[in-house]
């Protein structure tokens, strides 16, 4: 079936003609995709959920060693919508009226609905389409565009290789292993020769003066210095964050591959609302000036998504553990 049945269904519920109804789609369609952007998931009846849903790097064995993957998003569909946020877009991004939200949150559902159980195909302009399949299940694929603004801050980032010297170790182990077998070798063939050297005549025992022993004098324990808390980050200075997570685990795993394109970046924990994140930050600066300057000189891919932040609050770090 064509995708233009959905919109010629939306107009004949609404009483519009085809170019009008054509029009709403879109509107609503770009609502969908602000919606996504801004909040991460959207959910419509009819339709279902769409989430955005992060992939780490990956790492993948090569004969020069590993190779870590660049991280990605995706945008994971589900036909269960579980809640539905139709009439809340018809009202906040489209503007309409009260007295229209019911009737056209209702249309919609049946339009969206109805296309989807007969397998058609229904086109959301700028956020994506539903291709009818063989199966008997329309499978829904994000418009390309979305996918490069949803993924910007990954764009163009290389992966990252990172040698592993198993020949080295397989010839560390090697000789290893021959050290080894030269010792076991050098000790038998002493233990030999002192068992074949005759006996030596006994020289007559000496009277030699009694010497006084010498007792060791305990010397004081040594005394381990404290070590005060290195302050990384005093209030009123300016750091540059590279990125936010939501868990500590891809907050180091993003660090390490920061590190090896040459930016020394340090995991920085925060709480906001009751909840947890992990920032990646760079750099400490007097003067917001500074940062500024020497964000500048960070790469493209990175100072993309990169902002300058004013520390409110000290940070200090004892041994390796910030607090």
């Amino acid at each position: 079936m064509a995708a233009t049945d959905c919109i010629e269904r939306i107009a004949g519920l609404l009483a519009l003609d085809e170019g009008a109804a054509g029009s709403l789609l879109a509107r609503f369609s770009a609502a969908m995709s602000a919606e996504l952007l801004e909040r991460g998931s959207v959910a419509i009846r009819g339709l279902g959920s769409f989430r955005i849903s992060y992939s780490p790097p990956l790492r993948e064995a090569s004969e020069s060693g590993w190779v870590y993957t660049a991280p990605s998003n995706a945008v994971l569909h589900s036909r269960r919508a579980g809640r539905d946020q139709t009439r809340d877009l018809l009202r906040t991004r489209l503007q309409m009226d009260e007295s229209n939200l019911k009737r056209t949150s209702r249309a919609m559902h049946k339009a969206f609905s109805g296309a989807l159980d007969r397998n058609e195909a229904i086109i959301l302009p700028g956020f994506g389409r539903f291709t009818a399949e063989a199966h008997g299940h329309a499978v829904f694929r994000l418009e390309p565009g979305l996918l490069q603004i949803i993924n910007s801050d990954y764009q163009d980032l290389p992966s990252i290789g990172m040698a592993t010297p198993l020949k080295q170790r397989r010839f560390a182990s090697l000789a290893g292993v021959a050290a080894l077998a030269l010792v076991c070798f050098a000790a038998g063939f002493f233990t030999v020769r002192s068992a074949m050297v005759p006996d030596l005549p006994r020289l007559p025992a000496g009277v030699f003066p009694p010497q006084e022993q010498q007792l060791p004098v305990p010397q004081p324990a040594p005394v381990s210095a404290v070590v005060p808390d290195e302050v990384l980050l005093d209030e009123g200075e300016f750091t540059i964050v590279l990125a936010t997570f939501t868990r500590r685990m891809t907050a180091e795993r993003e660090q390490v591959r920061f590190d090896s394109a040459g930016v020394k970046a340090v995991v920085w924990p925060a709480r906001q609302d009751g909840r947890d994140y992990w920032r990646l930050r760079t750099g400490r600066y007097r003067f917001r000036s500074e940062a500024v300057e020497a964000m500048r000189g960070l790469p493209q891919r990175i100072a993309g998504g990169a902002y300058i932040q004013k520390v409110i609050k000290r940070v200090v770090s004892h041994g390796e553990k910030e607090l």
